[in-house]
This record gives structure tokens, C-alpha cells and sequence, in this order.
């Protein structure tokens, strides 16, 4: 709409001044300078085309601030000046200093009283100092000795902790008090952040949680979310990371990470509760797992057995699985979803590959999908009883499905040895 309304400004001031360009054409002109070539298919020279323009910017504002330093556009020209500024720096734009980028957000901040405004440059000088003050607290002194080394090195970071403590506070400050604009989130992203550099944790989620409730439809927000789900689960949060993860789905719901949190929820919400498999194997066996209660049954999920180079990792696999499960006593089935593949063929494959699995085709995947099982290869654990133990998703699946087994599998034996898985401102 800004851009509309500026279009039908210029054309008007074209038409009354023609001989000076109009303050609203040089903000028009500055606008186009910050597009990127979207037709450029490689993004090293899409960033070189866009460095070249953005490097006019700076002329065209000093033509707008000896020319129109009294227009009502000037913290729009401002605004554009400093994004200018901020995307020269993030794409390794050497000319671009600290102070050029400081002095510029002072001067939109002092060039209007309104709160978007004044959230994106005290928003960016709040940034850049914090990353320059970061930067410097983890320098070594250079008249540092050798013996003396370790001590400074160890002070920096104990220097450095604190004063990214100190700059999270600020950031939550500054989410406090421009609430209602778009520059909130950016905040409260860097202030979860400077909260894990400053090792308070606890802080750091807090951080993010906000973020991702108070700005749930914030692209921030996502990523937030993203953060949470790993720091639940690495402190053993499980119930939280979950949460998380559903919120996500909610929210961003065609994300591939909301992708992933789907089958980990349908995985999640299957645990502990009774596994159903009864099927006709490729070689006319009827299988059912009701029939082998008394025993942990492993189910491996497997895809493209017809793949030209597939075939011999798909059958490689399923041939140590079972190795493992004769190994801990365990039952194992198999359960492929390849729609070009058919039953006779597969009944040849794993005859020529001297395999004995029983296996099931599930074209569709409707096995699959009903445990979440969205990505292969995947083994589920059915303990003793009948009940998902497990699901194991790992590219290095049979020492993974050896570790999950743990106390569920049947005891064999002899127990086999084991074997070897910031955002920029708006």
C-alpha cells in the first residue's frame, strides 16, 4: 500500500515539478535498489547485483537530505536507508562499519516520534552494540604471555557470559516496550539466544516460549519453536518438547519441520499402546502379532527395495536386523512401501539376497503412516506383550535398534557384544 501511495505521489509531483526529482521518487528509487534480482538463479552473483545497488543508496540519501530534509517521507527514506545498511553488512559488505550503521538508526530515530520507527533503530543500535561489545569481550590481550594465556582466555568468557546476560535483558526490556510492532519478536529471539551464550538456560526458554505464544504467526516464532523442542529434550522435558512440536504443527503447518513434529507426535501418542500388524508376506506366510506376545517383535520399515543401488543396503539391513534378532531372541518383520514394486519381485530379491524375513508391501504406506513412521529406514519395537516399545529412526539403524532394545528384548542365549547417531531486524 506505501509503495502504491508513494507511485501516485511521484507521478503527481512529476507532473507540478519535473525539473527536481521528488522526495517520494527517491524513496520509490531507494526501494527498488533494496530488491533483489529474483531472476538470477545463483545467489553469489544475485548478492554482488544487490551489493552494487544498495552501494547507491547513500548518494541518493544525501541527495534526499540536502534536497527534502523536511519531508514527511524522511523516516520512511531513513527506515530504507538503514535496512540498506543492515543487508550490506549481511552480505560481507567490508565498507559497511559499525558506526556508519549507529549513526544512521539515531538519525531515524530522531527523525520521527512514531513507535515503528523508533522500535527499528533503537532496535538495530541495540543490536549491532551488543555484537561489537561481544565480539571484543572474548579478544585475548595481545600482551598476554603464553603461561598467561589460559587465565585471560578463561576470564573473557566468564566476561563474555555476563555481558550476554546483561544485552538479553535488554532486548526483553525492549520487547516490554514496543510490544506492538513488528520488531518485538527479533528482540525476544536475540534475548533467548544471548541467554544461551550467557548459559542461563531457564531464561533462554523463557525467552522463546513468549515469543512463540504472544507472536504465534512470527516466522521468528517457528524457529522458536525449533530451539524449545531441543532444549526440552535434551534436559529430558519430554512432555514439554511435545508440546512444542504440536504447537508448531499448529502454527506453521506447512513447514517441513511441522512435517518431522507430525510423525514424532503420531509416535508419541502410539507408546505404550497396543501394536497391530496382521498380514499375507510376499511369500503367502500370514503373519500376526498378536501371535508372538511372549516375544519382542521388530517391525523394519523400508522403502525403494527396486531402486537401482537401494537394493543391496535395503536387503544388507534387513539381513543384520535379523542377525540381531536371532542374537536377543526377537521376532522381525518387514514392511516395505514401494509402489513400483510388486509381490514376485520382491519375493526374488530377498530369495537371491538368501533372506528368510517375513515381509509385508504396503504401497501406500498405510502401516507406516498409522505409527507415524514417515521416514525409512525406521524399526519398531514391540515389546513383550504387544505393546510399541519404540520407534528408531536413524541412518545407522541396527547398532540404534540394538541400544533401544535395552531390558525389552527377549534374552537370548549368549548376549552379543554391541556395536557402534539471529534474526534480522524487520
Amino acid at each position: 500500500m506505501a509503495v502504491i501511495l508513494l507511485a501516485a505521489a511521484a507521478t503527481s509531483d512529476a507532473q507540478t515539478a519535473p525539473a527536481e526529482r521528488s522526495d517520494v521518487a527517491i524513496v520509490l528509487e531507494i526501494q527498488q535498489l533494496l530488491i533483489p534480482n529474483r531472476q538470477v538463479d545463483d545467489p553469489v552473483l544475485r548478492d554482488k547485483m544487490l551489493l552494487k545497488d544498495l552501494r547507491k543508496i547513500p548518494a541518493l540519501m544525501a541527495t534526499f537530505e540536502s534536497k527534502h530534509a523536511a519531508s514527511r517521507h524522511r523516516p520512511l527514506a531513513w527506515s530504507l536507508a538503514v535496512n540498506a545498511l543492515a543487508l550490506r553488512r549481511r552480505i560481507g559488505d567490508p565498507t559497511v562499519t559499525t558506526d556508519a550503521i549507529i549513526q544512521a538508526a539515531k538519525t531515524l530515530v530522531a527523525s520521527s516520534t512514531q513507535a515503528r520507527y523508533q522500535a527499528q533503530g533503537r532496535l538495530v543500535i541495540l543490536e549491532v552494540t551488543a555484537d561489537e561489545a561481544l565480539a571484543l569481550a572474548l579478544k585475548t590481550p595481545t600482551t598476554a604471555t603464553a603461561s598467561s594465556r589460559p587465565a585471560a582466555t578463561q576470564a573473557a568468557r566468564v566476561r563474555y557470559k555476563k555481558m550476554a546476560g546483561a544485552y538479553a535483558g535488554q532486548f526483553v526490556r525492549f520487547a516490554d516496550r514496543y510490544g506492538k510492532t513488528t520488531f518485538a519478536p527479533p528482540a525476544l529471539y536475540n534475548a533467548g539466544s544471548m541467554y544461551l551464550e550467557a548459559g542461563r538456560e531457564n531464561d533462554a526458554v523463557a525467552a522463546f516460549d513468549r515469543l512463540s505464544r504472544d507472536y504465534a504467526k512470527d516466522p521468528l516464532a517457528l524457529q522458536a519453536l525449533m530451539v524449545l523442542v531441543q532444549l526440552h529434550a535434551r534436559a529430558g522435558r519430554a512432555d514439554k518438547a511435545l508440546a512444542a512440536k504440536r504447537r508448531c504443527v499448529q502454527n506453521f503447518e506447512n513447514s517441513s519441520a511441522a512435517t518431522k513434529y507430525r510423525a514424532d507426535i503420531a509416535q508419541a501418542e502410539c507408546l505404550g499402546k497396543p501394536f497391530f500388524l496382521r498380514f499375507r508376506s510376499v511369500r503367502g506366510r500370514k503373519f500376526d502379532v498378536c501371535d508372538h506376545r511372549k516375544k519382542t517383535v521388530l517391525v523394519y520399515f523400508y522403502a525403494l527395495v527396486s531402486e537401482e543401488g537401494l537394493t543391496e543396503r535395503v536387503t544388507g539391513t534387513m539381513a543384520d536386523l535379523g542377525q540381531l534378532a536371532q542374537q536377543t531372541g526377537c521376532v522381525l518383520v518387514a514392511v516395505g512401501a514401494d509402489e513400483k514394486t510388486r509381490t514376485k519381485k520382491v519375493a526374488a530379491i530377498l530369495d537371491a539376497a538368501k533372506i528368510d524375513t517375513t515381509n509385508l508391501l504396503d504401497p501406500e504406506g498405510k502401516v507406516a503412516t498409522q505409527y507415524g513412521v514417515l521416514f525409512v529406514p525406521a524399526v519398531a519395537v514391540v515389546a513383550p506383550g504387544g505393546k510399541l516399545k519404540a520407534i528408531v529412526t536413524h541412518a545407522d539403524i541396527v547398532p540404534a535398534v540394538r541400544k533401544a532394545l535395552g531390558a525389552a528384548a527377549s534374552r537370548p542365549a549368549s548376549r552379543p557384544a554391541s556395536r557402534p547417531a539471529t534474526a534480522p531486524a524487520k
